[in-house]
Parts: C-alpha cells; structure tokens; sequence
C-alpha cells in the first residue's frame, strides 16, 4: 500500500457519499486514518445519513450501532440482523465486515468494518 489513494479528508467524503468504498480503499482509511485527518467520533452519530462515512473507538464507545434507524431483526425480533463476511484484498482476507438492511428501505444499508 504504498501508493497514496486519496489525497484529502474531502476527496473520501466524495467518494464515499457517492458510492460503497471498495476493499482497498477501506483498508488504507482504516490504516492512515490518522495521516488523513480523520478521527474517531466520542459518540454515536444519530439518524447518519446515506453515504456518511463514522469512525468509532469501539471502546470508547460501546453501542455504536444504536444510531436510531431501524435496521431489520432476526426472526425472534429482538436481535437485529446482520450479515458478516470477510473482505479480501489480493486474495487475502484482510477486513471483516458486518452488512445491516433497513427495515423503511430497501436500498439503506450500514456496513461496520
């Protein structure tokens, strides 16, 4: 990962508010985060709106998933649905990931890394 992928903060923001981030371009936010100015948010964003990119300190804050959209429950209804994959970059399996469906719509989803 040498290559600088982005150039900006604003240039991640664009490209993530446009279109789903693609493996690698994750990978490199979550690795030079710091680099690229982006910080870790001290608490859970409420309501975050399509295409808002959030980073958390998981333990720091605790229940960041609970963001005040309704995502879709297991069958017993109380837990809520998640699909879980792990991402591969040049064939490797770098990033686990954690897919959640909104129950208002059907093209909303949140993706946690």
């Amino acid at each position: 990962m040498s290559e600088a992928m982005f150039a900006s903060k604003d240039e991640i923001l664009e490209v993530a508010r446009q279109r789903w981030l693609k493996n690698r371009e994750v990978l490199h936010i979550l690795s030079c985060a710091g680099q690229l100015s982006l910080h870790s948010s001290p608490e859970v964003v409420q309501r975050p709106a399509s295409g808002q990119l959030v980073l958390y300190d998981r333990g720091a804050v605790r229940h960041f998933r609970r963001d005040a959209h309704g995502w879709k429950k297991k069958r017993d209804g109380k837990t809520l649905r998640e699909d879980h994959e792990k991402l591969k970059i040049d064939g490797v399996e770098r990033i686990t990931c954690c897919y959640a469906h909104s129950e208002e719509s059907a093209s909303f989803h949140r993706r946690i890394y």
